[in-house]
């Protein structure tokens, strides 16, 4: 599982966002102060966002970079003691070692 970059929380899907096919629209009152609505244009505008489902924020803007932060694996680094032990069970040494551990 992997860590939301904004609030930390481990994640294992996000929420995906498609922004598309906007209209423009004017209104205004016409001659007779009636209210009207008269479509202009639409706007073929596409976007993705993908968030955190804990915090709602965005975390990636496109499908690529979504799956890398999905996929990441995250490691850890502790310092472990490795101990060697003679024949008669005493400990002859201990050496500290840094250890990348996935979690």
């Amino acid at each position: 599982m992997t860590k939301c970059p904004r609030c930390k929380a481990e994640i294992n899907y996000l929420i995906k966002y498609e922004i598309y096919d906007a209209d423009e629209t004017i209104v205004f009152f016409d001659k007779d102060k009636k209210w009207k609505e008269e479509w202009v244009d639409g706007v073929n505008f596409f976007s993705e966002e993908y968030r955190c489902p804990h915090c709602n924020k965005l975390v990636a803007r496109d499908e690529d970079r979504a799956k890398e932060l999905l996929n990441k694996t995250i490691t850890k680094k502790e310092d472990v003691l490795v101990a060697s032990i003679d024949a008669s069970g005493t400990i002859s040494s201990v050496t500290p070692i840094r250890k990348e551990i996935s979690l």
